[in-house]
């Protein structure tokens, strides 16, 4: 594969003596963006580098795996588990959670009984969070 142009500048303006610029791989689907992976040579030796393009059209030179690493320590990952717990079991189910939470708290830990307004608390929303599945899922409707 050759390089486009713009390609070549950005490496260039970087690594002023590089030469035999070849890609080596060509991600197009890399964190929303474009992965591609360069070998070149220059005063260091053969080598390679990576050229990241965003969505945006701005493209990055990755130097060494340092800098590949940096960059993705910086990339927000699609999954994240509190959106899809929540889309998951919903708001009741989170509440819940919390509530089961502070009464084991109370009972394993505090080695008291659980106060009785959590515990209706905690009626109350299962009751609620497993009627809400019944109805969902019995496709009756309001």
């Amino acid at each position: 594969m050759v390089l486009d142009q713009d390609a070549l500048d950005l490496i260039h303006r970087h690594l002023a003596d590089s030469k035999d610029e070849a890609v080596l791989d060509d991600n197009a689907n890399f964190f929303g963006g474009r992965l591609r992976v360069v070998r070149l040579e220059d005063s260091r030796g053969k080598r390679e580098v990576c050229l990241y393009t965003n969505s945006a059209g701005s493209t990055m030179l990755l130097d060494g795996s340092e800098a590949l690493v940096n960059f993705l320590s910086t990339q927000k990952t699609k999954f994240v588990f509190w959106e899809y717990f929540i889309s998951v079991v919903g708001i009741s189910g989170v509440i819940a959670v919390l509530i089961t939470i502070g009464i084991l708290i109370q009972v394993v830990y505090a080695g008291k009984d659980a106060p009785g307004y959590l515990v209706q608390a905690l009626t109350v929303i299962l009751g609620f969070y497993f009627g809400a599945a019944v109805k969902g899922a019995s496709g009756m409707k309001t």
